[in-house]
């Protein structure tokens, strides 16, 4: 929760404290009214609708993030979720829009299907809530039970095949890009699709490899 809440939050705060990209505030600022600006080169990746902002997260309690409850979980993916909207609408009633970046990024980008909507707050932060919620479906799922039964799930070969066959999946989840034509469907589709990560990971791929693996185990038996 408290890295969610640290990087949903430097988001915002970046939005709120009017953070620039070079790519727009060379073309949008009066600095260079007499003379010159520079020659900015654009390219896919620099088209983002935000400053950008170095984070370095770690994990200190790693125990509770096992034994916390489903229910703790949908009750702080709820907090975060409402707590964001309500933010959201009280800014937007002091005359602070937080999708300011948006409008800059796809007024000055030299290509419009550059324009990174994923680098938006509400993206960063249904991303970050999709995760939460999928890693709590996750350790609370049957499936995630029976993979940690037995001594399967502490040999070499099973978390061999765990990590393989993980990041498969996830380069494959990778290159599944919603579409960004509808922002309301790309928002649901990215919470959805970071869900479905920590989900088939944690629980889905250790299940299916350890009925695989002990298939033959059982027939030796």
């Amino acid at each position: 929760m408290s890295c969610i809440t640290l990087g949903s939050s430097q988001h915002t705060t970046s939005r709120i404290l009017f953070g620039q990209r070079p790519y727009w505030w060379v073309l949008d600022t009066d600095y260079y009214s007499n003379t010159s600006a520079p020659l900015i080169k654009q390219f896919p990746v620099t088209c983002e609708t935000g400053p950008g902002i170095a984070v370095a997260e770690t994990f200190h309690h790693i125990r509770s993030i096992y034994n916390a409850s489903l229910k703790k979980y949908f009750l702080i993916t709820f907090f975060l979720f409402s707590f964001a909207i309500g933010f959201y609408l009280l800014l937007k009633g002091l005359g602070v829009d937080l999708l300011w970046t948006l409008e800059k990024a796809k007024r000055w980008c030299e290509r419009p299907e550059w324009v990174h909507i994923d680098t938006t707050p509400f993206a960063s932060l249904l991303k970050n809530l999709g995760t939460l919620f999928g890693l709590g479906l996750a350790l609370n799922s049957s499936m995630y039970r029976e993979s940690c039964k037995g001594r399967l799930n502490k040999s070499f070969p099973f978390r061999l095949s765990c990590i393989v066959t993980s990041l498969v999946l996830l380069h494959i989840f990778d290159s599944l890009k919603p579409p960004s034509q509808t922002e309301l469907i790309f928002y649901v589709l990215s919470f959805c699709k970071s869900a479905a990560v920590p989900l088939a990971s944690v629980s889905l791929i250790p299940y299916c490899l350890a009925w695989l693996l002990g298939q033959p185990h059982k027939k030796s038996l």
